[in-house]
């Protein structure tokens, strides 16, 4: 009788790679992960017990997803020069197509191939030489992190990745998550959003930047025009984004420029905002029509 069938030995290897696909985020990281053609901007679900950290599930069947801190940010020029972001995109993908061919070829053997033996010869007929090709190929995409992480990641050598890669070869599935993640955390959050034409996630980043810049602890209303220009210059119209509101009842006087949420108080903050002024309806629809002026 055989130690192990084919689909339990399939099933076992999808939630070993499923559990890889986990990371832990801070609650303001924003990921693109690809969907088809088009990427999706995510954002990690809280654990109940800690409000500081969060997860997500990345793609299983693209391994590579985008990672940037949302929190904000002085919007210099650099950080939001678009051009400069699709010419590093396009040198990513290019230096690491070697890498992303042997994960997909390690991939296909891992959890394609070897279910279909353990199916057809059993598990302790192909147990050494599977293993053998997966350590093989384990090692071969550590060595293509390693020479692009020299040239996309922070000077430090990735010690832990390099090793977790080695001894447990589905780690290495994710291999391009570890270079992709932090690939892009020069840019402005709004930048990435035009680059992968997320219009919702570019419209959420512009209002709460526009929010921060106009209601925050430390306002900087000419700070938000680069933004503003950014949006225009992507086809986008700033101006219903930050336009109030309608009022739920006449007693609603203020809301949050962020969230939007109303209130009946006449002045105060928004505690789900991290202290963002609220604004009265009659002040909003000044601002509105003026969106990268204070």
């Amino acid at each position: 009788m055989p130690l192990i069938g084919g689909v339990e030995f399939a099933a076992v290897l999808a939630v070993l790679y499923v559990l890889e696909c986990v990371i832990e985020l801070h609650p303001h990281d924003l990921v693109f992960t690809q969907s088809g053609r088009r990427y999706r901007a995510r954002r990690p679900w809280l654990y109940p017990s800690n409000g500081d950290w969060g997860w997500l599930i990345l793609n299983p069947f693209r391994p590579a997803a985008i990672r940037l801190r949302t929190s904000v940010r002085a919007a210099s020029q650099e950080l939001l020069d678009t051009r400069s972001l699709s010419r590093r995109v396009a040198t990513f993908r290019a230096a690491t197509r070697s890498l992303r061919l042997t994960i997909s070829l390690h991939a296909t053997v891992l959890l394609v191939l070897c279910p279909m033996a353990v199916a057809v010869l059993g598990l302790r007929a192909i147990l050494i030489p599977a293993a053998l090709l997966s350590f093989l190929l384990a090692a071969l995409t550590a060595s293509l992190f390693h020479r692009a992480w020299k040239q996309f990641g922070p000077p430090q050598t990735p010690w832990p990745q390099l090793v977790k890669m080695t001894i447990y070869p589905i780690a290495s599935l994710r291999a391009l998550d570890q270079l992709a993640l932090p690939l892009l955390n020069d840019w402005h959050p709004l930048a990435l959003a035009v680059h992968f034409n997320h219009q919702a996630a570019a419209a959420r980043l512009y209002r709460s930047a526009w929010a921060a810049a106009h209601f925050g602890p430390n306002p900087a209303p000419a700070g938000v025009e680069s933004l503003t220009q950014l949006l225009q210059d992507s086809g986008l119209d700033p101006t219903p984004l930050i336009r109030p509101p309608t009022p739920w009842d006449p007693t609603c006087v203020t809301y949050c420029p962020n969230c939007q949420a109303q209130f009946v108080l006449r002045a105060g903050t928004c505690t789900d905002c991290s202290g963002i002024t609220l604004c009265p309806f009659t002040t909003a629809r000044t601002l509105a029509a003026h969106p990268s002026h204070g």
